[in-house]
């Protein structure tokens, strides 16, 4: 597993038209754009909408249709294969979405929770997943990366990931119920549980995901993990934990590349 704090750069900081996005450059190296957004430029009150319409022009891909979906901490997957798909997704409950279509962006947004990107470098199709303790409870990556192997033939040579800002194990602190759900449901909760004190404990989200991922194949040189955590930088990320109702989102967008002209 490959993270921003390696002597070679994963993760870049980049800014333009009044936002900043973290970009993962494996992804880019393979024609693909992975943008997670950043709080900067938004204002308080502002929506998902408007926040995403600003990165898309920031990123240049002002042409492409974005596509997000009515998160509700499931483990729902969507496949978006028809027009009909992409014109109902705004309004359908689901936390991970998938598509061959070229010329799509999928959209996630978050505040705490993982946002988690797979790309297939070989038949380009794409996939994204927001990860809270509940989706990662109910293995949401496991079950986004089986729908893109079924439904667009992808294989796990071919896939990379990317899982962005979230917060970290060390800020995130879970009463007994979430802690025994952990424990209990993965035979592996020793590498995503620590810190276990007076039925408390902390919960890596992030290495839950990679862990995911690594099941269903992709080798730690696939994935790739930043570093940030959105519970101690409130200058660059928005955090539900340190903020409450009124934490605003980060949008983070997966996508092809625009055509070089």
């Amino acid at each position: 597993m490959t993270t921003d704090g390696d002597a070679v750069t994963i993760f870049e900081l980049r800014e333009g038209d009044g936002t900043s996005w973290l970009t993962c450059l494996p992804f880019e190296d393979q024609g693909f754009v992975a943008a997670f957004g950043t709080r900067v430029g938004t204002v308080a009150g502002e929506s998902a909408d408007v926040t995403a319409e600003r990165l898309v022009a920031a990123l240049g891909l002002g042409n492409a249709r974005l596509s997000m979906a009515k998160q509700v901490h499931s483990a729902v997957v969507r496949v978006l294969a028809t027009d009909r798909d992409l014109s109902e997704i705004a309004r359908a409950e689901c936390d991970a979405m998938t598509t061959a279509r070229r010329g799509t962006l999928l959209g996630i947004k978050t505040a705490d929770c993982v946002p988690v990107f797979i790309a297939d470098t070989r038949t380009r199709a794409i996939a994204v997943a927001h990860a809270g303790w509940r989706g990662a409870v109910a293995r949401i990556v496991e079950r986004t990366f089986a729908t893109m192997v079924a439904k667009h033939g992808a294989r796990r040579a071919d896939c990379i990931a990317a899982i962005g800002p979230a917060i970290s194990a060390q800020a995130y602190e879970v009463g007994a119920e979430v802690l025994a759900r952990f424990q209990s449901e993965f035979p592996y909760a020793s590498r995503i549980v620590s810190n276990v004190h007076d039925d408390k404990g902390h919960i890596d989200l992030k290495e839950a995901c990679a862990i995911q991922l690594e099941l269903c194949g992709l080798d730690r040189e696939q994935i790739f993990v930043s570093d940030a955590c959105t519970m101690s930088e409130p200058e660059r990320w928005f955090s539900y934990r340190r903020e409450g109702v009124a934490a605003g989102r980060i949008v983070s967008i997966l996508g092809e590349a625009a055509p070089q002209t």
